[in-house]
């Protein structure tokens, strides 16, 4: 019942950030899910997430078209500093962003980020940019992982489909950071996660930000159609696809090569 709830409001772009279907879908009835561990000055490494942090509320804006969760979390005896879940609304698709608020000498070393659960649809089967392009069966019990950028993720998202649509799980980095893409299949859910191992220049004078934003939406059409119509612009505003091959200066050897082999661990 709750998917086919999700299905059918999917359709309705122009609603409130907070009663917006693919929001709801992240945060539901609670807060957005994060995961993030730190480095402090003499060797610390704690690990932080919702449930080691007190939640202070969600504001959404005027516009009713953005929205900030904030948490308290204690670092160095202190509950001063903050998490921070942003979310917008840009094409019809929400943008999820984490930030924080550390103290001088800490740093971000790895988010986990959106952290999505939501319904299992019926006969559904996940899209992983693997090699070519691969289609797989979700276990129960088990995940499938996508490490961008090499072999096993060639692009920077993973997707389900099914007869009823596809739910499309993608980060908007246009600087190619490496990060993991994980579903995780239970029985009834599909979990979806960013893992990232984070640079330390990300944290600036007590300041971090994933320097990029994530997406999740659901849409009713192909999985085909759905990569032209979201990833397939963003690919082409990113450098490596803003020039076409045509324009690019590559040698004529490697252009009239029937297949390319690389050695393994080579």
């Amino acid at each position: 019942m709750l998917l086919s709830k999700l299905f059918l409001l999917a359709a309705i772009l122009a609603a409130p950030i907070l009663e917006h279907p693919d929001v709801k879908a992240v945060a539901g009835e609670q807060a957005p899910r994060w995961k993030m561990s730190l480095l402090g000055p003499q060797g610390e490494c704690p690990e932080y997430s919702n449930d080691f942090a007190v939640f202070l509320g969600c504001e959404q804006a005027q516009d009713a078209q953005s929205a900030v969760w904030t948490w308290s979390i204690s670092i160095d005896r202190s509950c001063d500093w903050r998490v921070r879940v942003d979310v917008s609304l840009e094409d019809g698709q929400p943008r999820w962003g984490l930030s924080a608020v550390l103290p001088k000498g800490w740093v971000v070393t790895s988010t986990c980020f959106p952290i999505v659960c939501v319904p299992r649809p019926e006969d559904s089967k996940a899209i992983i940019p693997m090699g070519y392009g691969a289609e797989f069966s979700i276990p129960v019990g088990g995940r499938l992982e996508s490490r961008y950028p090499s072999v096993t993720g060639g692009m920077e998202f993973v997707m389900t489909h099914s007869p009823k649509g596809c739910l499309y799980f993608a980060a908007l980095d246009r600087e190619g950071s490496g990060k993991y893409f994980w579903i995780d299949g239970a029985e009834s859910t599909l979990t979806f996660t960013q893992s990232v191992p984070s640079s330390f220049a990300w944290t600036r004078e007590g300041h971090f930000e994933l320097p990029w934003k994530a997406t999740f939406a659901y849409s009713p059409k192909s999985w085909d159609q759905t990569l032209l119509e979201w990833y397939r612009p963003f690919a082409l505003s990113c450098r490596w696809g803003a020039t076409p091959l045509t324009d690019r200066q590559i040698v004529e050897w490697v252009k009239n090569a029937d297949v390319w082999i690389r050695p393994k661990n080579i």
